[in-house]
């Protein structure tokens, strides 16, 4: 019988986010299809090109791998059986980076396959400097269970690796949306995100661009029915509601539209201890920013699209 798809928001902590699952079909347990690790080179006329061009063939396995992108590595990395992906994870991650102690007590084969996964594709992005840690793991694999999450930890951790991670094995398949609390929070993130993950992350708050043709390029074109361009979205809470001036904005109507909104992989939201000091009144004062005490009730409009939404 097959799996039936869940979304439900998730949680992590203060700093906290919220996500919406992925259903197991974005990692397959089994080879998909084998792709070519080494490129291929056409034959020159020229007696010196041509021996530049055979000493660049037999560059080693490890050398070709470095030269691709996050979208064709994925694609490797989920052709390779159980033992292969953990071997290749022991011999290529220094062993004092490796959580092997982490995932090989997960009691779940494929967890632990998903975990070894996330690390080869995290170090291979990131140009062997950077890991996941035991408790980033943790939140991807509870996140790809449908588990609510909540995650507390201090400045610095890695957060927003957690929020991406699944995403870099995705390959394209989904997107993820941030709240974030502040501009140059914004564009710090959307910064990190493309130096450090090559991801296209697309800032959106009242300063983002109102023309069509960026929207079209970026989220979605409905008359050519063509996905954007954008990974991420860093959207400010505002922007799932009214404006100031009394009209939806642009990333709401988007956000409704079930061929956009179907593509939504995580929602998180960070710095969620906003949503208790600037979200809800208190002592009678109103509140410094409502549209953080009112994220639940995005949930609704969601439900309209998001079948099985907890």
């Amino acid at each position: 019988m097959p799996l039936t798809k869940r979304r439900a928001f998730w949680g992590t902590g203060g700093p906290i986010s919220c996500s919406l699952p992925l259903t197991s079909t974005d990692f397959p347990s089994e080879p998909t299809s084998d792709i070519d690790m080494f490129s291929t080179i056409s034959e020159s006329e020229d007696d010196e090109n041509q021996v530049k061009i055979t000493q660049t063939s037999k560059k080693t396995p490890e050398t070709d791998a470095e030269k691709l992108t996050c979208q064709t590595y994925p694609q490797y990395i989920k052709s390779l059986n159980d033992h292969t992906v953990a071997t290749m994870a022991r011999t290529e991650i220094p062993a004092h980076m490796l959580p092997r102690d982490y995932i090989e007590g997960l009691s779940c084969a494929f967890l632990k396959k998903l975990c070894y996964q996330l690390c080869l594709v995290c170090w291979q992005v990131t140009k062997r400097t950077q890991c996941p840690k035991p408790l980033q793991l943790e939140f991807a694999c509870a996140v790809h269970k449908k588990q609510d999450v909540f995650m507390n930890v201090g400045t610095g951790f890695g957060k927003t690796l957690a929020m991406i991670l699944l995403l870099l094995l995705a390959d394209g398949s989904f997107i993820v949306i941030i709240i974030s609390p502040l501009k140059r929070l914004q564009a710090s993130q959307a910064d990190a995100l493309r130096e450090k993950y090559g991801l296209c992350a697309v800032i959106v708050n009242e300063d983002s661009p109102k023309d069509d043709a960026y929207w079209k390029t970026h989220a979605y074109d409905f008359r050519l029915k063509r996905l954007g361009s954008a990974d991420v979205f860093i959207s400010m809470p505002e922007q799932f509601f009214v404006a100031k001036e009394g009209y939806p904005t642009i990333f709401s109507k988007f956000v409704c539209k079930s061929v956009f909104n179907q593509r939504i992989g995580l929602i998180a939201i960070d710095e969620a201890h906003f949503v208790h000091l600037y979200g809800l009144e208190h002592y009678g004062i109103h509140p410094f920013r409502p549209a953080y005490g009112d994220l639940g009730v995005s949930r609704i409009f969601l439900v309209q699209t998001f079948p099985g939404l907890l």
